[in-house]
């Protein structure tokens, strides 16, 4: 806040305060300060997409797609507002346009792990469990320490009726990260 005090018309402290909100759990703070960093300087990307990011987390996916659009805008070869604007899409049930991002990105990074892992949820998602099998065989074959292919390969599986494979998948999710989400769902059942 100081920072801010010395001078107003800088985005960039607007910015850290909003991303510093977020964290802590007030949204619609961080909205006023990437509100406020935008109207400096509206070629500042990063607060379009953090905006869009908080926005989608709300539930205000509409909101969201705006702001990923205008840093699509600005950079039509930044892979990060692909990646989210899929995310916005697949909140918003537009799946096949949520699919283009996703490929977009991977298009623009073929070793994006996030995108390769929400192509195959999207699939999963369209009841398309077959596809989204072969999808994490060949994810799992090119990069067998993705742990999180393991667990999304046993959540198809487990739809589809398949307990123990589901099951051998969920295992080998956590031997490759014990300290994962799947292992502390997992350590979470027990506890209860």
């Amino acid at each position: 806040l100081h920072i801010i005090g010395l001078d107003e018309t800088n985005h960039l402290p607007w910015f850290l305060l909003g991303k510093a909100k977020r964290a802590l759990g007030n949204p619609l703070g961080a909205i006023a300060d990437l509100t406020k960093a935008i109207a400096l300087n509206e070629s500042f990307i990063d607060a379009y997409l953090l905006r869009a990011e908080v926005l989608l987390v709300m539930g205000q996916a509409k909101e969201a797609l705006f702001d990923v659009e205008k840093a699509l805008l600005l950079n039509p070869e930044e892979e990060s507002s692909y990646l989210l604007r899929g995310c916005i899409q697949e909140a918003l049930g537009n799946w096949d346009a949520a699919a283009a991002d996703y490929q977009n990105t991977l298009e623009l990074n073929p070793f994006n792990e996030e995108a390769s892992l929400l192509t195959g949820r999207l699939l999963i998602t369209q009841n398309r469990l077959d596809e989204a099998i072969c999808f994490f065989d060949e994810l799992i074959e090119l990069k067998p320490e993705l742990a999180k292919a393991y667990a999304e390969r046993g959540r198809a599986k487990n739809l589809k009726g398949d307990k123990v494979g589901a099951f051998e998948d969920l295992k080998k999710s956590i031997e490759l990260n014990p300290t994962g989400d799947e292992a502390m769902r997992l350590e979470g059942q027990h506890s209860n």
